[in-house]
């Protein structure tokens, strides 16, 4: 009887340590599955983390086709663009439409356009109270060959302005197939 007892004290012994090790295994598992860094060379250059941590970013999907579309939601979500704790990151989808001798004047032209964005923000910026420069606030990255693109599950030209929004853990949180304003976005991100 005796014998009866302390193996039914070593099974409850085995069944706590095999709790404890599936708890465990549970816990890595979780810390595994967090979010990957998404990264991309902007047109000037900086290595920009699509899913910064402590940010919510909002990344764009954009081609040439889209051009007013993208620029209405772009300036929708132009109270956002100077606060610390957001990013808006646009990646333009230029898969086959440049050839690689006029690669250079693409992205000549896109700083140029991004420095007359900077110049209109500045009164939103005054407005806001925010600090910092608009400029170093505006990336936009020129994917001709679609890496990023495709990193972001985006592996074929859209017809419409697309968005995917990270939380500020890098986590994705949602993914918009059609986005025709910038409320679809900024309600995604209430709450974040």
């Amino acid at each position: 009887m005796k014998l009866l007892v302390s193996n039914s004290g070593l099974l409850k012994s085995v069944r706590s340590l095999m709790l404890g090790l599936s708890m465990a295994v549970a816990c890595v598992s979780a810390i595994s599955t967090s979010a990957y860094a998404v990264s991309a060379t902007d047109a000037d250059g900086r290595s920009v983390a699509l899913n910064a941590p402590g940010k919510i970013s909002v990344v764009l999907y954009l081609n040439g086709d889209l051009e007013d579309e993208s620029r209405k939601v772009s300036q929708g979500l132009d109270g956002y663009i100077g606060r610390g704790d957001f990013q808006c990151v646009r990646v333009v989808d230029l898969r086959g439409d440049v050839p690689p001798v006029a690669r250079q004047s693409v992205q000549k032209e896109t700083l140029k356009q991004l420095d007359r964005e900077a110049t209109r923000l500045t009164s939103v910026y005054k407005k806001h109270g925010f600090s910092g420069s608009p400029r170093q606030d505006l990336s936009t990255i020129l994917d001709f060959q679609g890496s990023t693109l495709k990193a972001l599950g985006w592996n074929q030209k859209a017809s419409s302005v697309m968005a995917i929004i990270y939380n500020k853990k890098g986590d994705e949180v949602k993914r918009l197939d059609s986005v025709t304003s910038a409320g679809q976005i900024t309600s995604a991100i209430k709450g974040l």
